[in-house]
């Protein structure tokens, strides 16, 4: 018998190859309800970070696997589908690209902006996972310093190679020229990061720039417009506390604000089904495996990074999108939503 699967139109689409071994529908964020679940007996679901996944949206549905195209997952209540037994999937790392790239054309439009050479400055990277560590190869190929701050890497005796040297995070915001965060929200336990970065952003060095392109919460709003003031900081904004309702002055005041897209290129989002689809595959739940190609693109070194950056820039077109968000912050949304295709244009491997 066909399995039942129901998604939501901010996944890409899915080959309708793949789509004929199950019964499928599919639904928008806001219309997708736990009594359309149930009505359907959906056990199979798969969406994106808008929908939050918990008890009082899954009461009662008969869900046997639950997949998110997205890298984070602090919208679904890992605990309750354990607590079921639903077998679960998140996609980490497929956007880790995308954020990177994202990252470091900001980064090279400050440092061109303001005709700063790159082998002057330090970038401080909080968080060395899948987006961190890209983000520390960019950076290096571009002619940065990197030192990194990863206490849950650290207490595995990480070997973090002589190139990107470990920080205590006090040491990373005294000692850096530009900082950027990478780590997943979390508000407990011992590497809560919640409010990670709040009185010590007073530890900032004037003139730096600091871009916040993991989750809103990490950093506090009021203490950075705050530092942002005193110490004359360049703020690069694309993810915001309150999502979708944010803060109209840090809006205004970041040099760009985008609508937590960073990781929303249609690279991405195809790595992101990919993945999903073999999962599904070597699950059992999918009786054949497809794959969606992508552009080919060369992989990035030092003789062509800045050239890859340029025609990144181009194409991710990140000013425009802060253009549109700044003219009205209600715009969020459906930037988010309807993102237009982007490919990504740097490369790793």
């Amino acid at each position: 018998m066909n399995k039942l699967v129901l998604f939501y139109d901010e996944l890409i689409p899915l080959p309708e190859e793949f789509l004929s071994q199950f019964v499928s529908f599919k639904f928008k964020a806001k219309e997708l309800t736990n009594q359309i679940l149930k009505s359907q007996s959906c056990n199979i679901l798969l969406s994106r970070s808008t929908l939050k996944i918990n008890s009082q949206f899954l009461e009662n549905v008969p869900l046997q696997y639950y997949a998110t195209a997205t890298a984070g997952f602090d919208h679904v209540d890992i605990e309750y589908l354990k607590s079921r037994n639903i077998k679960y999937f998140i996609s980490i790392g497929c956007n880790s690209n995308s954020v990177a790239e994202y990252v470091i054309i900001n980064i090279h439009n400050y440092l061109s902006k303001n005709n700063i050479n790159p082998e002057s400055q330090t970038i401080g990277i909080i968080g060395f996972g899948n987006i961190g560590k890209k983000v520390a190869h960019y950076s290096k190929l571009l002619g940065l310093k990197v030192i990194i701050n990863d206490p849950p890497l650290s207490d595995t005796n990480y070997d973090f190679l002589t190139e990107f040297k470990n920080e205590e995070l006090n040491n990373l915001l005294s000692n850096s020229n530009i900082i950027t965060n990478h780590i997943p929200l979390t508000k407990d336990g011992k590497y809560k990061s919640q409010n990670l970065l709040n009185e010590n952003l007073e530890l900032i060095k004037q003139d730096s720039l600091f871009l916040h392109c993991s989750r809103g919460g990490i950093v506090n709003e009021s203490k950075l417009l705050q530092i942002k003031k005193e110490k004359n900081l360049t703020l690069i904004t694309d993810v915001w506390e309150n999502e979708p309702n944010i803060n109209q002055t840090l809006l205004d005041i970041s040099e760009i604000s985008t609508p937590h897209i960073a990781g929303h290129s249609i690279n991405a989002k195809i790595k992101a089904s990919n993945m999903i689809m073999e999962d599904m595959f070597e699950s059992g739940i999918a009786d054949k495996n497809y794959k969606i190609e992508t552009n080919d693109v060369e992989k990035t070194n030092s003789l062509n990074i800045i050239n890859q950056i340029e025609k990144a820039k181009i194409e991710r077109k990140i000013e425009e999108d802060s253009k549109i968000l700044k003219s009205d912050k209600n715009n969020f949304t459906s930037l988010r939503s309807n993102y237009p295709i982007r490919y990504e244009s740097l490369k790793i491997d």
